[in-house]
């Protein structure tokens, strides 16, 4: 925030070629390990869900060295994320690939998207968000109430038992609105095809939900691109798994060399007291229920289930490896940042909260190489740019009587409006105004409940001093 205060007139376009610059940085970087086998990877995960085509221009977006991250399951359900999804579209334009138009299937943006997050989360909430209030975000959720502890790495698919619930809640055609008609093209067109119902988990399903869905956002004669979630942790686990399998690999020696157990178990996340062992992994329950496990000096995981049971788990191989394999064990941010970012040398373009943490890991992890003499590892770590950021800023909104909200995936399917409308704003907006916008989906995160001001919404409104005017997407 202090540098979007301090830079009020900066564009979007602007911003973007700040963090465009940075890529071309890292990519100047030789890296411990060459990014081929996780863009393989990566175009083998999307064919399986979205064939082999779009797979292919997922590997080719990939290959620009840049990866956009969020700090959720992805922006199909979230007005801010999406948008950040979008305006890293325009960072791959930058660098000469997709997110601008293209072929009849567009150009793709990928986005690797975080499942382990809890159902409950304020960007996330157990399915579809819609902004149609002044005062409040109004959530609606396609996951019950008795899933929000649920990570959504380990949530079952939304079968038509959870639509049809959805539908009596939120979508009475005998009365229907503008919106109860979006959300039942949106649930006819992206849900209930057998294209998504044929997934296995929830995992799989929103990558071909998202994929669906990018074909109604705009209008049909926009040349528009086609955003691709794909969950992070899923995609990774097989590079990890080989990863582990050797001792020769700076994930392994991490992890199972005691001479490192020290300084994850005592150095913290700078003022937080959160140790670095935080962050290495989350444990699910037999429900997919997340529970904190934090590595110990005597080389353990160890931690309480949610019933108040202690759970002790050796740190070694073959025992790691067999709990990950059984998604019991969810690689942390910190491996699955160790092995996009510091092994392989891409840059990622962080949530809010992860474009913190990422500098604190890399002045960690170079700390501890260069004490424990691996000063190639360490010189190649400190060289990367990590400051990458791009998940925040909101450029389209939607207008009602007398306030404005940020427009998601549902607004913009009501609207259809021109891609190329929607790339001028994100080339025209000011910084400052799409931060403060942005910060209506983190009030709830950043203010206690006791401290929350009447009216919050319309002073945000009005911090942007009426500039986005000509932003609006659709009337509500």
């Amino acid at each position: 925030m202090r540098f979007c205060s301090q830079n009020r007139e900066m564009t979007l376009a602007e911003f973007l070629d700040m963090q465009t610059e940075k890529v071309k940085a890292n990519r100047r970087i030789t890296p411990l390990c060459e990014p081929e086998d996780f863009i393989v990877q990566a175009e083998s995960f999307a064919a399986e869900r979205v064939g082999q085509e779009l797979a292919r221009k997922v590997s080719e977006a990939l290959r620009l060295s840049a990866i956009g991250t969020a700090d959720h399951h992805g922006g199909i359900y979230c007005a801010q994320t999406f948008q950040s999804d979008l305006l890293f579209g325009q960072i791959l334009k930058k660098l000469g690939g997709g997110g601008g138009g293209g072929t009849k299937l567009g150009k793709v943006i990928p986005i690797l998207s975080c499942g382990q997050v809890r159902m409950n989360s304020s960007t996330y909430q157990r399915g579809i968000s819609i902004f149609t209030n002044r005062d409040n975000i109004h959530n609606l959720p396609i996951f019950p109430l008795t899933s929000k502890l649920q990570l959504a790495f380990s949530a079952s698919k939304i079968d038509h038992e959870l639509i049809s619930r959805f539908r009596h809640h939120y979508v009475d055609l005998s009365e229907a609105g503008r919106l109860e008609k979006a959300l039942d093209e949106i649930l006819r067109t992206a849900y209930e095809t057998a294209y998504a119902q044929n997934s296995v988990r929830f995992e799989d399903q929103v990558t071909r939900i998202g994929t669906a869905l990018s074909s109604g956002l705009f209008s049909p004669s926009s040349d528009a691109p086609v955003i691709i979630y794909l969950e992070i942790e899923s995609l990774l686990t097989p590079l990890l798994l080989r990863e582990l399998s050797s001792r020769d690999t700076l994930t392994s020696k991490l992890l199972f060399d005691e001479r490192f157990n020290k300084y994850f178990v005592t150095e913290v996340l700078d003022d937080e007291a959160e140790p670095l062992s935080s962050v290495l992994f989350k444990m699910v329950d037999d429900k997919g229920q997340y529970f904190r496990v934090d590595l110990t000096s005597e080389n353990t995981l160890c931690g309480k289930d949610l019933e108040g049971n202690k759970i002790t788990i050796p740190m070694t191989p073959q025992t790691v490896i067999d709990l990950i394999e059984q998604r019991r064990l969810v690689p942390g941010l910190f491996l699955t940042t160790l092995l996009t970012v510091f092994e392989r040398g891409m840059t990622c373009m962080n949530g809010v909260f992860a474009s913190m943490y990422t500098p604190r890991w890399q002045k960690h992890l170079v700390h501890m190489l260069e004490a424990e003499g691996m000063k190639q590892e360490a010189d190649v770590i400190r060289a990367y740019d990590t400051s990458g950021y791009v998940c925040g800023p909101v450029f389209a909104v939607c207008k009602g009587d007398g306030y404005i909200t940020p427009a998601g995936p549902v607004e913009f399917w009501m609207g259809k409006p021109d891609f190329s409308t929607v790339e001028k704003l994100m080339n025209e907006t000011r910084l400052w105004d799409a931060q403060l916008m942005g910060l209506t989906i983190m009030y709830d995160d950043l203010v206690r409940y006791n401290e929350r001001e009447d009216g919050w919404y319309r002073a945000i409104t009005e911090g942007s001093k009426n500039s986005f005017k000509e932003n609006v997407i659709i009337n509500v």
